[in-house]
C-alpha cells in the first residue's frame, strides 16, 4: 500500500504536556473519546500516554492521580511516522511493535495527527464491517467486569 499516511489520519489530534496530571490526561481522553494522547514539549512529540498506561502504570501501582505527572507513565520517544510515509509502513510498525496508535509528524517533527488501527480498518474495508466488529470488540472488552468486582 503506497498511499500516504496523511490520507488516513485524524488531524484534530489533542495532546498533553509532560507536566499534566493523570487526571487531566484521563479527562481529556474521556472528553475527546480517544485512547491515547501524544505528549508534546515545545511542539515536538516526546512521548505518548495511553489509557492502558493510566491503568497499568498508575492505577494498578496506586500512584496518586491528582499529583502524578504524565511524564511518569508515558512511553517516551515513541515511534512516529511522517504524513508522507506509505501506509504500509504504519501497518508494519503497528504489527511489529504491537501498538494501536502512532503519532504522525511533519518534516520538522511537529504533530499533525494520530493514526489508529481503527482509522486503517475503516479505510481498508469500505463496508465498515471489519471496523464495526473491531469497535464492538473493543467496547465489549472495556465493559468486562474487573477482577474482584461484584455486580449488583
Amino acid at each position: 500500500m503506497t498511499q500516504p499516511i496523511g490520507d488516513y489520519i485524524v488531524r484534530e489530534a489533542c495532546a498533553v504536556v509532560p507536566s499534566a496530571t493523570l487526571v487531566e490526561a484521563a479527562r481529556l481522553m474521556r472528553d475527546r473519546r480517544v485512547g491515547a494522547l501524544p505528549v508534546l514539549e515545545e511542539g515536538e512529540v516526546v512521548g505518548i500516554v495511553t489509557d492502558r498506561d493510566l491503568v497499568v502504570k498508575a492505577l494498578a501501582a496506586a500512584k496518586p492521580q491528582e499529583t502524578t505527572r504524565v511524564r511518569e507513565v508515558m512511553t517516551a520517544n515513541p515511534d512516529c511516522l511522517r504524513e508522507d510515509d506509505p501506509v504500509s509502513k504504519a501497518i508494519d510498525l503497528m504489527s511489529r511493535r504491537q501498538v494501536h496508535r502512532i503519532p504522525i509528524v511533519d518534516r520538522d517533527w511537529r504533530l499533525v495527527g494520530v493514526l489508529s488501527v481503527y482509522d486503517l480498518l475503516a479505510r481498508l474495508d469500505p463496508s465498515w464491517e471489519v471496523y464495526e466488529a473491531a469497535r464492538a470488540l473493543a467496547t465489549t472488552r472495556a465493559q468486562m467486569p474487573l477482577a474482584g468486582a461484584t455486580s449488583a
